[in-house]
C-alpha cells in the first residue's frame, strides 16, 4: 500500500489586504456598529506571517514499512546541496537552500523521506554551494544543530507511523506496551487510539486540545504522574494515517496539562482505561496546523490517530537558538565575523583592545581587585591595554605590580591583562587553576572602567545553571550587588530577588508604559475571548454569536439587526474592554428560549456575561464599577422595552422554530470556513502576543538597562536575545566556554554591539554535547563534520591548512589536586601545570597507605542479556564489587562523610549497577542530567534517587555517583573511578577520548582511586601515560593497602592489606587509632569490632557531654567523623524533645488554616450557589465550570501544606527514630516509642478532604435541582457527583489502613477520630444514593467501645458517636458531619501545639506527651476499671409469699 504525505489544500476563507479591514477589529473589538470598514473575519496580510517559497520534491515520497536504518558503513549524509541545488532535485518539501526557509520542526513528507539529508562540512577547504564566510557558517550551524536535535524525532515519528499501518482497529479496550524504540535505538512513547474530545482557547497559547487516548494499564488512575510522562512542556506529536487516503499526518506540540484516567471519568463519565491530555501547538504561528486540526475535529478529515511522546526533548530547547540562526540568516552580521568567519584562512590573528578601551587615554581601574590598600598608599592602580596582541615593553613590570597588588597569581595576572587588551579574548584554564576566580576579576576592573555617562551591563553566560549561580554568587561577595539573572531554572533560594519579576515589582512604571501594557493586554483579552467563542462553537454541535454573526450581518441583515439592537451602548460608556463582554448575549438569550419582554430573565443573561468586576478592589473603583454595570443594564432594558414583537420578528418564533432556523444558518455556512476563521482569530492572538512581549520588553529592558550584571544560561540567551538586543551591550564574559556549541556562540556573537567578547574555559575538557554519533569528532566519519567542537576549540587548535591558532592566555598555576595526583595531568596534557603551595598540605587519606592507586585487575566486563536495558551500556560487576568495598572501608573507618567521596564511571549501565549495588547501605545522590538518562534507558525506575529539592546540607550527607561527563566542574575529596572495559579484543570505548579521560582524572583533592584493566588500558596513548605515573610511583597492583588493626580486610571480591590505622584531626595532627579511642573514652560507650570499627548497635552507656580536644593543640576534634556520633548521642534526648516541640505547633497551625478555609467555605456556599447560571448557553456553561473547579480547590494549598510537611519531615523522623531504637537495642539510650504524628498529620489530611467533598456535595445537590436539559450543567453535575463518588470510596479505603496502624500502635483516641470521620465519608456516600460495604454497626461498635473504656481521651467523643449512630439510624442529617471535630478536638490540637522543651515524658504505650499540656497521655489515658460482674440471685433462698406474711405480721405485733 503506498502511503504518502498529507497535503492541505488553501484556506476556504477570504484573504483580505489590511486597508479593506477595520484596524480597530483587528486588534480585537471595534465599538462603532457603523463602522464603514469590513468586519468580517478574514485572513489580513498585516504583516506577521512569513512567506515560504513552495518546495516539492523530485519524486513522491512513500511511506516504507522496512526497518529505518542504514546499512553499516553507509554513509549518513549526502554532499549534494540542498534543494534544487540537488542534482535530483529537493529531497522533500522542507528542502531549502536558504536556512531561513526551513521548518525546524519536519514536515510529514520529510519523515517520510529516505534520501539522505544535505550536511556541510567544517573544513573551510571544501567546495560547497555558499562561499567562506558569515553566512556559510551560519548555514552549517543551523544545520547541524538542527539535524542533531530533530533526527530523533523523525525516527520515532516514522516508526509510529509504521506501527499505525501494522495494528487492527478494534472497538474493545486492549492494553499494549507504551514504550517502543525504534530500529537505530531511539526510544519514545506511543499511546493509541487517541480521540479529539474538544478545543479550547488559552489566554496566552492560543488554540488547545484536548485528546484522549488508551491508557495502558500500568499508568492507569494516579500512575500517570508519577511516571514523568506527558509532562508540561515536552514536545509530543499527533501521527495520522488515513487508510483510505492513503495518506499520514504529523501535527507537533507541547504538553499544556496532563490528566489521568480520572479526569475523562470526572468530564464525561466514561470507563477508566481512557485518559487525556491537553496539547498546544509546538509552533504557535503554524496557522496551517491550527486548520488541519479544527478540520479533524469538524470531521472534515479522517485519520486514525496515536500520540508519540519524545522523551526529555523540550523545543526551546534547540528551537529558539534555530530561530535566532536563521534570523542572522537573514541579516549576516555578527561581532568579531573576520576573526571567527574570515573569507580566507587566517595566517596571524590580528587582536585589537576592545572599542571602548581603543582611545590612547583610557586606563583600567583596579582599584576593586586590590588585595590590601595600604593607608599609605593613595594612589590609583591602573591598567592600560596593550595597543595590539603583541607585547609592549612594559609588561613586566606591569605584570609584577598586577601580582603584587593582588591575590591573582601569575598565570591569572596575564590573563587578566591579555583579556582586558584583546576585544576578542580567548582563556584556557587547566583543572582547579581559578577559572570562575578569573571571571569574577575581570568583571570587577571592567565595571570600574565604564564611562559613567554612559554605563552598560556585563553579560554573564554560563553553560548550567550551577555555574551561572557560582560565578553570580562570587560577585555578590565582591560587593557586585546590582545583578539579574534571567531564568528561573535556579535551586539556590537566594536567586530568587535577583529574577527579572522580582526586580520589576520594585520598578515604577511611567505612563506611556502602563498605557502600552494595558492597550497589549486588552487585545489579548479580546481575542482570546473571541478564540474562547469560536473553540466553543467547534467542540458542540450547536454554533454560537461569534460564529455566526458574519453570515447573519451579510446574508441575514434584518434578523443581526434585532440580535445586536439590544448592544447598542451609551456614548457615556467607554470601558468597551468590559461591554465585549456581554456581545452576543441577544442571541444566547433567544437560542434558549427567551422571551424579549422577560426582561428579568434577559438582564439575568447579561449579568452573566459580564461576569465579577475586573477593577482593582477598592472602594472607589469598586463603586465605578458597579455604577458601569448598572448603566450597561439600564441601557439594555430600554433597548428591550424599545422593541415591539411582531409576527415578522424572530423573538416571535417557538423553541423548536429557532431551533430549526439555526439549523438553516449552519447549513448554510462552509463548515471549510468555520474552522479556517478560528485559524484567522488563533493567528491575529498570537499577533496580539507578540505586541504585547515587545511592551513588556520595553519595561525589562530599562530595569536590565540599571543593573552592572545581567546572568543567564546559553538556553536562556536565545529565550531573551531580542530583549538583549535593545540593551546595546559592549561586554559578554562566557564560562565553561569549552563545553559551548558554536551554534550557541553565534547566536551570543549576534548581539551586533559586542565589543568585547571574553571566553574562559579549557576546550581540552568536556566537549559540548551532541545526540548524533554521526556528527560527533568521537565517530571517524563525523570528524567531517565535528558539531561537538566548540568555537574556542576550532580557533585554538585550527584544522584549516594555512589558518594561525588565536592567541590564548594560559592559567598555570592549580589549587585542587595535591601534586602527586596533579602529575597525571602534567603526564597527559599540562606539562606546565603548577601546584600551588596549599595543595602540598592537604592531609592523607584516612585509612589508606596510598593517596592514589591503580587497583589493577583482568575480570571481564559483563555480557548481558541483548534484550535488557543493560545491553546498551556496559558494566562490570567485579569492578562494582570492589568499588562497593573501598566506599564501605572508607566511611566505616571514620576518615570521611558519604558527601566528601565521589563515584565516577564513564557508563550508565556501570552507574546503575554501582547506584544499584550501594542504595541499600548508603543515600546516593545523582545528577539530575544522570538521573534522567538512566530513566530513559530503563536502567532506572523513576521515583528512584529522586534529589530535586534537597538541600547542600543533606546532599552533603549522600554519596556522588555520577558519569564522567556530568562531572565537570565538580570535585570531591577521595575519588574511585571505575573504568569498567575488559575484554579480550582490545575494545575500550570512548575511554580512548582524551577530553573525557583529563575530567575523570582531575577531579579528586586528596585522594585518586582507579580500578580497571591496565593491560587493556594501555594500548591507548593516553592510559598509557597514566599508568606510567602509577608505575614510577610503584602504586600500581592487585592489593591495597590499608590502615587497619588486622592484616587484612575483605570486602566483596577484594582484599585491602592493612597497616597500623592512623586518624588525622582537623587541626592536621594524625594519632593512631588506639590512643585516641583511649582519650576519648570511646570504649566506655560502645564496643569496637576486631578491625577498629565502632559497632552503634552495640551501646553500652548513653554517652553524656563529651570534649573532643586534640591531645597536642586543643583544638576540637568534634568534626571527626569517627567520633561526631559520642556527640550526636549525648545531644539525642534534647533533639527528640525539640522535634516534638515542633512538629506540635506546625501541627496547629495547619489544622487552623483548615479551620479557615473550612469557614470560608460554609460563609460562602449560599452566594456561589446563587452564582452558578441556569444554562444559559455555552459561554456561562464554562464559566461555571471554571468557578466549580476554583472552588474545590479551595482547600488545596492547606491540604498540600500538611502533605508536603508530613511527606518531608514527619515521616522521615518517625522512620529515623524506628530505625535508631532498633539499631541501638538499648532503652537506656533510646527506648522504642510510638509516634503519632504521622497518623494525626494523615487525620488532618483527611479533614481536608472531608470538608472539600461536604462543600462539593451541597454544590452537586444544587446543581441537580437547576435544568439538566443544558447539556453544560448535566455534564458539570455527572462530573461533580463521580468526583464526590470516587474520593469518598479511595479515603474511605485510605482510613482503613490507618485505623488498623491505630490498633497496633494503642493510639485509642486517634482510632476513634479516624473511624468517626471515615463514617463521615460514608455518609456522603450514602448522600448519593450509592451503597458501599463499610461495616459501619462494626464500627459503631468498637467506638462505643472505646470511649467507655478509656474515658478521659477516647470518651470525650461520646457525643460525636451519638450524633452519627443516630444519623446512620436514620436520624436528621446533621449541618456538618464533622461538626463534632469544631468542640471536642480543637482543645486537645491546640495542646499538641503547646509543648514546652524539657516537659516530654512517655506513657506505658510509649507514646510522647508533654506533662506541661497533658495529666496522662492524651491518646490512651486511664484505663476504666470494668464493672464487676453482676452477682447471681438465688430466688429459691428467698421466702414464699405465705411465709411472708406471717413473717410481716410477727414483726408488727413486736
Amino acid at each position: 500500500m503506498a502511503i504518502k504525505a498529507r497535503s492541505l489544500g488553501p484556506p476556504a476563507l477570504e484573504s483580505k489586504p489590511l486597508s479593506s479591514v477595520c484596524d480597530a477589529f483587528v486588534d480585537g473589538y471595534c465599538p462603532d456598529p457603523e463602522c464603514p470598514s469590513s468586519h468580517e473575519v478574514c485572513f489580513v496580510g498585516d504583516g506577521f506571517s512569513a512567506t515560504v517559497p513552495v518546495v516539492r520534491g523530485s519524486l513522491t515520497n512513500y511511506l516504507s514499512l522496512a526497518p529505518r536504518v542504514r546499512a553499516c558503513g553507509e554513509p549518513v549524509f549526502d554532499d549534494d546541496g540542498p534543494g534544487t541545488f540537488s542534482l535530483l532535485g529537493p529531497r522533500h518539501d522542507n528542502d531549502h537552500v536558504e536556512v531561513q526557509h526551513i521548518q525546524i520542526l519536519p514536515t510529514t513528507d520529510e519523515i517520510i523521506c529516505l534520501r539522505r539529508p544535505f550536511m556541510p562540512s567544517k573544513d573551510m577547504d571544501s567546495p560547497q554551494f555558499l562561499p567562506p564566510g558569515t553566512i556559510r557558517l551560519i548555514d552549517r550551524c543551523f544545520r547541524q544543530l538542527r539535524y542533531d536535535n530533530v533526527n530523533s524525532v523523525i525516527d520515532a515519528c516514522y516508526h509510529a507511523m509504521q506501527q499505525l499501518v501494522e495494528q487492527q482497529e478494534t472497538e474493545a479496550y486492549r492494553d499494549y506496551q507504551y514504550g517502543l524504540e525504534t530500529p537505530s535505538g531511539f526510544r519514545y512513547s506511543l499511546f493509541r487510539k487517541v480521540a479529539f474530545e474538544e478545543l479550547l482557547f488559552h489566554d496566552g497559547k492560543g488554540v488547545v486540545l484536548r485528546v484522549s487516548y488508551d491508557c495502558p494499564r500500568s499508568l492507569q488512575g494516579r500512575r500517570m504522574h508519577s511516571s514523568g510522562l506527558l509532562e508540561e512542556g515536552m514536545l509530543v506529536a499527533l501521527v495520522g494515517l488515513d487508510k483510505n487516503a492513503r495518506e499520514v499526518d504529523t501535527i507537533f506540540f507541547e504538553v499544556h496539562l496532563r490528566e489521568s484516567t480520572e479526569g475523562m471519568r470526572t468530564q464525561t463519565g466514561t470507563h477508566a482505561r481512557v485518559a487525556t491530555v491537553q496539547l498546544s501547538f509546538a509552533d504557535k504561528e503554524d496557522v496551517d496546523a491550527v486548520r488541519k486540526v479544527a478540520y479533524y475535529m469538524h470531521g472534515l478529515l479522517a485519520a486514525s490517530f496515536a500520540l508519540v511522546e519524545l522523551p526529555g526533548l523540550l523545543l526551546p530547547g534547540f528551537g529558539l537558538h534555530l530561530e535566532k540562526l536563521q534570523k542572522l540568516a537573514e541579516w549576516p552580521v555578527i561581532a568579531f565575523d573576520s576573526q571567527i568567519a574570515p573569507a580566507a584562512a587566517t595566517p596571524e590573528h590580528v587582536l585589537s583592545p576592545p572599542s571602548y578601551a581603543a582611545g590612547n587615554e583610557f586606563e583600567y581601574n583596579l582599584n576593586d581587585i586590590r588585595a590590601n590598600i595600604s593607608t599609605s598608599n593613595n594612589s590609583n592602580l591602573t591598567l592600560r591595554p596593550m595597543p595590539h596582541s603583541g607585547h609592549s615593553p612594559q609588561i613586566g613590570s606591569v605584570l609584577q605590580n598586577l601580582k603584587n597588588q593582588t591575590t591573582l597569581d601569575d598565570g591569572q595576572a596575564i590573563a587578566l591583562y591579555e583579556s582586558l587588551s584583546r576585544g576578542l579574548a580567548f582563556t584556557q584554564g587547566p583543572p582547579g587553576t581559578g577559572k570562575t576566580f578569573l571571571g569574577v576579576s575581570l568583571a570587577q576592573v571592567i565595571l570600574a572602567s565604564q564611562d559613567k555617562s554612559d554605563p552598560k551591563p556585563i553579560l554573564a553566560v554560563c553553560m548550567t545553571n550551577h555555574a551561572l549561580d557560582s560565578f553570580l554568587g562570587d560577585l555578590l561577595k565582591k560587593g557586585i550587588t546590582k545583578i539579574a539573572r534571567l531564568g528561573s531554572a535556579s535551586k539556590e533560594e537566594w536567586t530568587k530577588q535577583y529574577r527579572l519579576r522580582e526586580l520589576n515589582s520594585k520598578m515604577k512604571l511611567t505612563r506611556i508604559e502602563r498605557y502600552r501594557l494595558k492597550q497589549a493586554r486588552q487585545q489579548v483579552e479580546r481575542l482570546a475571548r473571541d478564540g474562547a467563542g469560536w473553540t466553543e462553537s467547534l467542540s458542540t454541535e450547536t454554533l454560537g454569536w461569534c460564529a455566526l454573526q458574519d453570515h447573519l450581518r451579510t446574508s441575514h441583515k434584518a434578523i443581526y439587526d434585532q440580535f445586536v439592537a439590544l448592544e447598542r451602548l451609551d456614548n457615556d460608556i467607554t470601558d468597551l474592554r468590559r461591554a465585549k463582554r456581554y456581545a452576543g448575549f441577544g442571541y444566547e438569550f433567544w437560542f434558549h428560549g427567551g422571551d424579549i419582554r422577560n426582561l428579568e430573565g434577559l438582564l439575568e443573561v447579561v449579568n452573566t456575561l459580564l461576569g465579577d468586576c475586573e477593577l482593582p478592589n477598592d472602594s472607589a473603583t469598586a463603586r465605578a464599577a458597579d455604577d458601569f454595570k448598572e448603566r450597561l443594564l439600564q441601557g439594555v432594558k430600554r433597548n428591550a422595552t424599545s422593541s415591539e414583537v411582531t409576527e415578522d420578528m424572530i423573538w416571535a418564533l417557538s423553541a423548536s422554530e429557532r431551533h430549526a432556523l439555526v439549523s438553516q444558518w449552519i447549513a448554510e455556512l462552509s463548515p471549510w470556513r468555520v474552522c479556517d476563521a478560528l485559524a484567522e482569530i488563533h493567528r491575529r492572538h498570537q499577533a496580539a502576543m507578540r505586541r504585547k512581549r515587545v511592551a513588556t520588553e520595553a519595561v525589562d529592558a530599562r530595569c536590565l538597562a540599571q543593573q552592572q550584571v545581567i546572568g543567564l544560561t546559553t538556553s536562556g540567551l536565545a529565550r531573551f536575545w531580542n530583549l538583549l538586543n535593545q540593551l546595546k551591550l559592549r561586554v559578554t564574559i562566557v564560562e565553561e566556554a569549552g563545553e559551548v556549541l558554536e551554534a550557541h556562540t553565534l547566536v551570543t556573537l549576534g548581539l551586533p554591539s559586542t565589543s568585547h567578547f571574553v571566553s574562559i574555559g579549557d576546550p581540552q575538557q568536556l566537549r559540548p554535547q551532541v545526540n548524533e554519533m554521526a556528527l560527533s569528532m568521537e565517530h571517524d566519519a563525523g570528524r567531517k563534520y565535528s558539531l561537538d567542537e566548540s568555537l574556542f576549540e576550532r580557533l585554538m587548535f585550527p584544522s584549516s591548512d594555512g589558518a594561525s591558532p588565536i592567541p590564548t592566555s594560559r592559567l598555570n598555576i592549580q589549587r585542587r589536586m595535591h601534586p602527586d595526583i596533579a602529575d597525571i595531568s602534567r603526564a597527559i596534557l599540562y606539562p606546565y601545570l603548577v601546584d600551588h603551595q596549599s595543595t602540598k598540605l592537604h592531609p592523607p587519606v584516612a585509612g589508606m597507605v596510598d593517596r592514589m592507586y591503580w587497583l589493577n585487575h583482568r575480570q571481564l566486563e559483563d555480557r548481558p542479556d541483548p534484550r535488557s536495558p543493560m545491553s546498551k551500556s556496559y558494566s562490570n560487576r567485579y569492578e562494582v564489587e570492589m568499588v562497593a568495598g573501598l566506599v564501605k572501608y572508607l566511611i566505616e573507618i571514620g576518615g570521611y562523610s558519604l558527601g566528601q567521596i565521589a563515584v565516577l564511571t564513564p557508563y550508565n549501565g556501570q552507574l546503575a549497577a554501582i547506584a544499584g549495588r550501594l542504595r541499600t547501605t548508603c543515600s546516593i545522590w545523582l545528577s539530575e542530567v544522570d538521573r534522567e538518562a538512566l530513566i530513559e534507558r530503563d536502567l532506572l525506575p523513576p521515583d528512584m534517587f529522586w534529589t530535586a529539592g534537597k538541600t547542600k546540607l543533606e546532599l552533603g550527607s549522600m554519596l556522588r555517583v555520577a558519569t564522567v561527563d556530568n562531572f565537570q566542574g565538580e570535585e570531591a575529596k577521595v575519588v574511585i573511578f571505575s573504568a569498567v572495559r575488559s575484554n579480550d579484543s582490545g575494545r575500550v570505548g570512548f575511554l580512548k577520548t582524551v577530553n573525557r579521560v583529563n575530567v575523570a582524572c582531575s577531579r579528586a583533592r586528596d585522594g585518586f582511586y582507579i580500578i580497571g584493566n591496565a593491560a587493556l588500558m594501555r594500548a591507548v596513548e593516553v592510559w598509557a601515560k597514566i599508568i606510567n605515573v602509577f608505575m614510577r610511583k610503584q602504586k600500581i597492583g592487585p592489593t591495597v593497602l590499608i590502615n587497619s588493626l588486622r592484616s587484612s580486610f575483605n570486602v566483596g571480591m577484594s582484599t585491602f592489606l592493612a597497616v597500623e590505622p592512623q586518624i588525622c584531626l582537623p587541626c592536621g595532627h594524625s594519632f593512631d587509632v588506639q590512643t585516641l579511642d583511649s582519650l576519648f573514652g570511646v570504649s566506655n560507650v560502645y564496643r569496637i569490632s576486631d578491625v577498629g570499627v565502632i559497632d552503634a548497635g552495640g551501646i553500652i552507656n548513653p554517652p553524656s557531654s563529651v570534649g573532643l580536644r586534640c591531645p597536642e593543640c586543643d583544638e576540637s576534634a568534634s568534626g571527626t567523623r569517627r567520633y561526631a556520633l559520642l556527640d550526636q548521642l549525648a545531644g539525642l534526648p534534647d533533639t527528640i524533645d525539640r522535634m516534638y516541640a515542633k512538629l506540635g505547633r506546625k501541627m496547629e497551625m495547619f489544622r487552623f488554616d483548615m479551620l479557615l478555609c473550612e469557614e470560608r467555605l460554609s460563609l460562602t456556599i449560599k452566594s456561589f450557589c446563587k452564582k452558578l447560571s441556569s444554562g444559559a448557553g455555552p459561554l456561562s456553561g464554562k464559566r461555571d465550570k471554571d468557578m466549580v473547579w476554583t472552588r474545590g480547590n479551595t482547600m488545596l494549598e492547606a491540604q498540600t501544606k500538611v502533605t508536603d510537611f508530613r511527606d518531608d519531615v514527619v515521616i522521615p523522623f518517625e522512620g529515623s527514630m524506628s530505625r535508631l531504637a532498633a539499631f541501638f537495642d538499648n532503652p537506656q539510650v533510646l527506648i522504642k516509642v510510638i509516634l503519632p504524628f504521622r497518623l494525626r498529620y494523615d487525620f488532618l489530611y483527611y479533614r481536608c478532604r472531608e470538608v472539600t467533598l461536604e462543600d462539593a456535595l451541597q454544590l452537586f445537590q444544587h446543581m441537580r435541582e437547576l435544568d439538566q436539559t443544558s447539556r453544560h450543567i448535566a455534564i458539570i453535575t455527572e462530573g461533580l457527583r463521580i468526583k464526590i463518588l470516587e474520593q469518598s470510596l479511595e479515603n474511605i479505603r485510605g482510613l482503613a489502613s490507618r485505623i488498623l496502624d491505630c490498633e497496633v500502635s494503642n493510639l485509642k483516641r486517634l482510632e476513634v477520630e479516624l473511624r468517626l470521620l471515615q463514617i463521615s465519608f460514608y455518609m456522603i456516600v450514602r448522600a448519593l444514593d450509592t451503597d458501599n460495604d463499610l461495616d459501619v454497626p462494626a464500627s459503631l461498635a468498637r467506638i462505643q467501645q472505646l470511649c467507655a473504656r478509656y474515658p478521659d481521651t477516647a470518651g470525650n467523643l461520646s457525643q460525636a458517636y451519638r450524633s452519627q449512630k443516630a444519623y446512620y439510624e436514620g436520624g436528621p442529617l446533621p449541618k456538618h458531619f464533622l461538626e463534632w471535630s469544631r468542640t471536642h478536638v480543637e482543645a486537645l490540637w491546640k495542646k499538641w501545639g503547646s509543648h514546652k522543651v524539657g516537659h516530654l515524658q512517655y506513657c506505658r504505650f510509649g507514646h510522647p506527651y508533654s506533662t506541661e499540656s497533658f495529666k496522662d497521655c492524651p491518646e490512651c489515658g486511664r484505663e476504666a476499671k470494668p464493672a464487676p460482674p453482676k452477682k447471681v440471685v438465688d430466688y429459691n433462698s428467698f421466702l414464699h409469699e405465705d411465709a411472708f406474711m406471717k413473717y410481716h405480721q410477727a414483726m408488727k405485733a413486736k
